[in-house]
């Protein structure tokens, strides 16, 4: 799950990020706006992520560019408390959404230093069960990477029937990178271990195959992990599914010998096998996988995989693109830029405090 964000040490840890489906940052300077003009920009958020995943509105810090992309640049000056308070920002959010939207939050941030007194505002928004409506445009939006745009009207009528279908979310639990150099080291590391427990100077106890491996040079990628897990967030037992995973130009898989670029991978929940005797032969029947409860969470079976990409920094117009069939329900969909889950996911392992769809 992601972090919570609750002090201005959370805030700074925000910065250089790139807004992405689930996160948006606004300038403090919103608030101090008409109401009118903060309810026309706040609201169409709002119904955007309801209307797909939920996610965070940071009010209070200034963003960047980078390239084309928007990104946390700094935090601002904040706002005075009698300008505008935690309640009041709730109340005029949540009074512009229509229907009413249970679990909407907004947290006040009391800024430091020269800030202090001020404050900055960070607006939760749960995922909706139905299609939620922005008040002052009677449109209904979604999120995408970095934006929020009107929905059709064929994608309306399937939202306000979710409450009542399966529905997941897909999530990256795990997203680790071994670089080139450390894998070296490991294999270095190894080899040195077994030299000194066989005290031989040939090494001629190690299998040769096994030697041959462990003395390779120094390859010429980075070696990327990664574990989906699934959770149902709908109201009803999910029976089965099927998970479509793909990855945009320019990754290279690992998963078998025979893949190529953007070729989708497959998982599903292996079925179970009953047998039956009948006239002295055995019958083999293939039955459902096992069900998942609401709000129960689990890997995805078979979920992990291995992305082998040249030496470099820059993992921008990286993503992994997902499509989730479960039951009857309408096919969901989403991706991941790996540029913001590789970030968020190394804030939270280097944090002794920190934390990260079936």
């Amino acid at each position: 799950m992601e972090k919570r964000i609750e002090t201005e040490v959370d805030l700074k840890q925000l910065l250089g990020q790139y807004e992405s489906i689930r996160l948006e940052f606004k300038a403090s300077g919103l608030l101090l706006q008409p109401a009118q003009r903060i309810v026309d920009q706040l609201a169409q958020e709002v119904s955007a992520f309801a209307n797909t995943e939920g996610g965070t509105i940071v009010i209070g810090i200034r963003e960047g560019k980078s390239g084309k992309k928007s990104i946390a640049a700094e935090i601002d000056e904040g706002v005075e408390p009698a300008t505008m308070s935690p309640e009041s920002l709730e109340q005029l959010v949540a009074s512009n959404i229509s229907p009413a939207l249970p679990g909407l939050t907004v947290r006040a941030i009391p800024l430091l230093g020269t800030r202090e007194g001020r404050l900055a505002f960070v607006i939760t928004v749960p995922k909706g069960s139905t299609a939620y409506q922005a008040r002052p445009s009677l449109r209904y939006y979604t999120r995408t990477e970095f934006s929020a745009s009107p929905l059709h009207d064929n994608v309306i009528r399937l939202l306000m029937i979710r409450g009542k279908a399966p529905h997941a979310v897909i999530e990256l639990s795990s997203f680790t990178r071994l670089t080139a150099d450390e894998e070296y080291l490991q294999r270095q590391l190894e080899l040195n271990k077994k030299w000194e427990d066989d005290g031989s100077e040939d090494l001629h106890l190690i299998p040769l195959t096994q030697r041959a491996e462990l003395e390779k040079p120094r390859r010429g990628f980075d070696e990327y992990t990664f574990v989906l897990s699934i959770r149902n967030d709908g109201p009803v037992t999910i029976k089965d599914c099927l998970l479509v995973v793909s990855f945009e130009p320019p990754f290279e898989t690992k998963i078998d010998v025979s893949a190529t670029r953007n070729r989708p991978m497959y998982f599903r929940f292996a079925p179970s096998r009953r047998a039956t005797a009948k006239g002295g032969w055995k019958e083999y029947e293939d039955l459902p996988g096992p069900g998942l409860f609401p709000e129960q969470e689990v890997p995805f079976p078979g979920a992990s995989f291995t992305v082998d990409l040249t030496s470099v920094t820059d993992l921008s117009n990286h993503f992994l693109n997902w499509r989730l069939y479960l039951d009857d329900a309408p096919m969901e969909s989403g991706r991941f830029s790996l540029e913001h889950e590789f970030k968020a996911h190394n804030r939270e392992t280097s944090s002794p405090t920190a934390n990260l769809d079936f």
